[in-house]
């Protein structure tokens, strides 16, 4: 994994609302093996004394607000620009990512795009954003309801500055395999969006579709597994200790 590029990510995650569950993200749960990108989820035993999620009295601002001690960890990556770390942003062409989901129920895994005008590099922080700042590209959003059903979906999100006013338009629900190597892609043009999976378009959204617009700011890449809230609450997802997203390869067309 090229570290100029790519940033392993470590910390509590914030998406603690549905259908996100309280866990972290640790670089331990992120390895290359045989050539792929492997971002694994584990359950584990925290000491008495673990903290996990917001910690009381702590300074938002600083990196210790949130503890990441938490009975669920997994992976994630991204390519955003940090200090001197180049990244690696896209505007305008295709990008492709080769993936096997896993099996298991409470697997959210994603591969998507978000743009940073201001450096943050924080997906769903919007202070200081230019105020015609928009456009979230998820080339595959899975929840796994059962070992053997995986429902995805593929979407342009339109936040228009304030998450509010959010609107979307993209595929319906798309069922797909566990253990099954997918090719999805989004094409990005001054007005549409093209989705697809292997050799098949699954949605075409045009300026104006719902209520989106579109821009041309540069989007870096994210990559990550989360976990679903009610099949951690409801203890469905021991399945998924072990288990992982698998990414061959990323292609970027401009």
């Amino acid at each position: 994994m090229n570290k100029c590029k790519w940033k392993v990510w470590a910390g509590y995650s914030t998406w603690d609302i549905w259908p996100k569950a309280t866990f972290s993200y640790q670089p331990g749960q992120v390895a290359v093996k045989n050539g792929s990108l492997v971002l694994s989820v584990k359950h584990r035993k925290p000491g008495p004394n673990a903290k996990c999620g917001v910690i009381p009295g702590a300074d938002p601002n600083s990196g210790g607000y949130y503890g990441i001690d938490c009975e669920w960890v997994s992976g994630g990556i991204d390519s955003a620009n940090w200090g001197s770390l180049p990244g690696r942003n896209m505007k305008l062409g295709r990008i492709e990512m080769r993936a096997k989901l896993p099996a298991g129920e409470g697997a959210y895994p994603a591969l998507w795009t978000w743009a940073s005008p201001v450096n943050t590099g924080s997906p769903y922080n919007m202070t200081g954003h230019n105020p015609n700042y928009k456009g979230e590209y998820d080339l595959l959003e899975a929840v796994t309801k059962s070992a053997g059903m995986i429902q995805a979906f593929q979407t342009y999100h339109d936040w228009q500055q304030n998450p509010d006013a959010h609107k979307q338009a993209g595929s319906g629900t798309i069922y797909l395999q566990p253990g099954t190597w997918y090719r999805f892609g989004v094409e990005r043009f001054p007005n549409k969006t093209r989705f697809y999976i292997d050799d098949c378009y699954t949605v075409e959204i045009k300026e104006g579709d719902k209520g989106v617009r579109f821009n041309d700011y540069a989007q870096y890449l994210i990559m990550n597994l989360a976990l679903e809230r009610n099949a951690v609450v409801q203890g469905r997802a021991r399945s998924m200790d072990g288990k992982a997203l698998e990414v061959d390869y990323v292609r970027i067309f401009e």
